[in-house]
């Protein structure tokens, strides 16, 4: 047998046991019989004779049973191993046996289990999923007795440089290190986590403001000292640090979360090495955050409407010579969202150029359900498409697929972005203009860095932005804007559009001046593209 037996008499005295008994309690059969049941087999916690199970078995005439793994002494003191023992009593002889068996290694690999199921491998720290749990824990007691509590989130800011230059396990070998010196500046009660990559997650009493923020300048300045050494090169490190509040206020942990990650992401927007508090902007990121998991979900669901403004021959203000394409949102709710509440946000998570994507694509297949009327129809670009490496494939591949003219096509680019990235604008608006598509320079004259540019974007519409339009009959200085934009946009062969017409009072000045086409409200109202 594997187990250990050992059967004892009434008075509690061993008269038997096994190979595998004298095994596992270092004690040999001819030393133990005759012993007290408690001197043989000794498990950790239990002095007492009283407490012994195989005493409680014999006193009560019951069997016994270990509720979960107990300690077992050998004879030297020397091992002690995880043991789960049953006494039964035996009738007969008004003794009793006691069966046990080894489970130090199950309850070794079950505690190897516990522990990788809540902490990080690589670091040894506690894991996001064990993170949220105390942070679950941490806000019941902050509801429950009103303590206060702060989540933080770090993030390093060279780490990438680092796997980029030196190799992945070098990466892994510094994060190892980075946690160790973290864990060196905490106080009793403060828990780290890695949350994955290079992204800690803390949390920290508040009962104490002064000596919470001292806690995150202390972590600060151990990053910031910290010298990563790989063969004869050395690496420094920052760490960027957000935080917010969780206390009986705190509506759900993924709040909190959303909100530490925020404000850690601004700290390294705002120039790194830098702890930001969650307050107002946080909360606004933190809501943009939300509407954007929305925004994807609509994007899959093609809850977006293409709507179209007319653009007019100022010569000849009733024919529609450019028809400029914008996207609404609708809603979960059906209400149509203007762009101007979800662009941003938009661009600041990289959602941009999806949009752009479903706007082209369904654009062109409502073109290539409608009869060529000669009309320009014009597509807005944000820059970050322009500087996406498939995205100009994308386009080409829909013109083909679709079989739309190209002359049928403008696409709109402003002057911020285009001068943000004027080689990959250039590079664009060369390869489409090519294959017969048209573009168009939006909001000419907002960013105003200078004219010089203009003659190296190969553009075949100048948008003059619409505030200079709105003011230039009250102000001279708009006027004469308006003029110049006008006068080298013609000098250059280039068409130009008045932007934001919002009174027929304009009409007369713009043709005075010489601008060739108008847009606006004053014109047309905006109207789904489907309505036509």
């Amino acid at each position: 047998m594997s187990e250990g037996v050992i059967t004892v008499d009434a008075r509690g005295q061993i008269t038997d046991l096994n190979q595998a008994a004298q095994r596992l309690t270092g004690w040999t059969r001819e030393s133990a019989l005759g012993q007290p049941c408690d001197r043989v087999f000794r498990l950790h916690g239990v002095a007492e004779p009283d407490r012994h199970p195989i005493f409680v078995a014999l006193r009560a005439r019951q069997a016994q049973r270990s509720e979960q793994a107990e300690v077992l002494l050998t004879a030297d003191d020397r091992d002690r191993l995880s043991i789960s023992w049953q006494v039964l009593p035996d009738p007969a002889s008004g003794g009793a046996v006691l069966l046990f068996e080894d489970v130090t290694a199950y309850t070794l690999l079950t505690e190897e289990l516990a522990f990788r199921a809540c902490h990080d491998t690589l670091t040894g720290l506690l894991n996001r999923e064990e993170f949220e749990r105390r942070l679950q824990q941490a806000l019941a007691d902050a509801q429950r007795r009103n303590s206060r509590y702060r989540v933080c989130f770090l993030d390093l800011d060279q780490f990438r440089l680092i796997n980029d230059t030196a190799g992945h396990p070098s990466g892994d070998q510094m994060l190892r290190q980075v946690a160790a010196v973290l864990r060196t500046r905490l106080r009793e009660g403060d828990v780290l986590a890695r949350l994955g990559g290079d992204e800690f997650g803390l949390l920290l009493t508040d009962q104490d403001p002064a000596g919470t923020n001292a806690v995150l300048k202390s972590l600060q300045e151990a990053v910031r000292y910290f010298r990563f050494r790989q063969d004869d090169r050395s690496y420094r490190l920052t760490v960027s640090i957000g935080t917010t509040a969780l206390d009986a206020g705190t509506d759900s942990i993924a709040r909190i979360m959303r909100e530490a990650d925020a404000s850690c992401r601004t700290a390294k927007e705002g120039g790194r090495d830098r702890v930001y508090s969650a307050d107002s902007e946080t909360t606004r990121r933190y809501d943009e955050w939300i509407m954007m998991g929305r925004f994807t979900r609509s994007l899959e669901q093609n809850r977006f409407v293409l709507f179209t403004e007319d653009v007019v021959d100022l010569h000849n203000p009733r024919r529609v010579v450019y028809r400029e394409l914008l996207v609404r949102w609708r809603n979960e709710q059906g209400r149509l969202i203007m762009p101007s509440a979800f662009i941003r946000a938009a661009e600041r998570y990289y959602l941009i150029t999806p949009m752009d994507r479903w706007v082209v694509k369904h654009a062109l297949r409502h073109l290539a359900a409608r009869p060529d009327d000669g009309v320009i129809h014009a597509i807005n670009l944000s820059g970050q498409s322009l500087g996406n490496d498939n995205f100009l494939d994308f386009v080409l591949a829909q013109l083909q697929k679709t079989g739309v003219a190209p002359r049928r096509i403008c696409f709109e680019i402003t002057e911020t972005a285009a001068i943000a990235r004027l080689s990959v604008a250039v590079q664009f608006i060369r390869r489409l203009s090519q294959a017969g598509v048209r573009f168009s320079l939006d909001d000419f004259g907002a960013g105003m860095a200078s004219f010089s540019y203009l003659k190296n974007l190969p553009v075949h519409f100048l948008k003059i932005d619409g505030n200079f339009i709105q003011s230039m009959q009250e102000t001279r200085v708009d006027r004469d804007l308006v003029e110049a934009i006008n006068r080298i946009g013609h000098d250059l062969g280039l068409l130009t559009i008045a932007e934001n017409v919002e009174s027929l009072d304009l009409l007369e000045p713009l043709r005075g001046i010489g601008v060739d086409w108008a847009q606006g409200r004053a014109i047309a109202e905006g109207r789904p593209l489907e309505a036509l």
